[in-house]
């Protein structure tokens, strides 16, 4: 048996007054299913149990011990008391050390450098057990969000675009540490949030055309995909708004 976490599953809001009460987690061998059932979750037993006001929906993150493929795909869905069901997309579980475009924490720092403060301000350059977040949270994120990019352009990536997808993932987690570790600053536009995810998107999308390119034959040493490689996380000055703010991971 293998261990999957998922992290921050927030249901669309309704406004019929019904919460979601049940989860559902299926894991298949592909993408487009079969699916096989491996786990049910009472919503009520989670922490923050049944959402009181299901217009307001609560993110919830939560783990399965009943996974049978180590990187298999993973479909999350919520149900309520009426039988109805709502179907996240499905995730795949890539154990990211047999990945070689897998970024380092490093690389990760490179995006938001501001953001390797230690609590007494102090800019370290890289993730530390100083620093908010840690190096081991920092590596966490890149476990959990490999995935993300992986859905798109698939895990056998040509070795002439790892370091270009290995950026494109560092850009990918760089964005989920401003939502998680700084949200009012994202709220209140003090972050390189937009910025991050305008370069990630723009990249991961110039990554996906140029993987199919030399999938199909085309000649590799005319690929270019030219990912970002320059820190936004310069931005904003955090002499002025000090990196210790509000997280939903802290």
């Amino acid at each position: 048996m293998y261990v999957v976490s998922f992290t921050d599953y927030r249901p669309t809001p309704r406004y019929d007054g019904v919460p979601w009460s049940v989860i559902h987690v299926e894991e298949s061998d592909n993408v487009d299913g079969p699916w096989t059932q491996i786990e049910v979750i009472d919503i009520s037993t989670l922490p923050d149990g049944v959402d009181t006001d299901p217009s307001e929906p609560l993110a919830r993150s939560f783990t399965t011990d009943n996974a049978t493929l180590q990187e298999g795909f993973y479909r999350v869905s919520f149900l309520d008391a009426n039988g109805d069901v709502l179907y996240f997309a499905p995730i795949q579980n890539v154990a990211p050390a047999t990945l070689p475009w897998t970024p380092s924490i490093q690389e990760v720092a490179d995006q938001i450098v501001s953001r390797t403060r230690d609590q007494y301000g102090n800019e370290i350059g890289t993730f530390n057990a100083t620093t908010r977040p840690t190096d081991t949270q920092v590596m966490h994120l890149i476990v959990e969000h490999i995935g993300d990019v992986a859905n798109v352009i698939g895990t056998d990536i040509p070795s002439e675009l790892w370091e270009d997808a290995s950026t494109v993932v560092a850009e990918r987690v760089a964005m989920q540490i401003e939502l998680d570790y700084f949200p009012e600053q994202v709220n209140t536009d003090r972050s390189p949030y937009k910025q991050l995810k305008e370069e990630y998107e723009e990249d991961l999308s110039r990554l996906s055309r140029q993987v199919q390119v030399i999938k199909e034959g085309g000649d590799p040493t005319q690929v270019s995909t030219a990912p970002s490689k320059q820190a936004v996380g310069s931005f904003p000055d955090t002499t002025k708004y000090p990196p210790y703010g509000l997280s939903t991971r802290w």
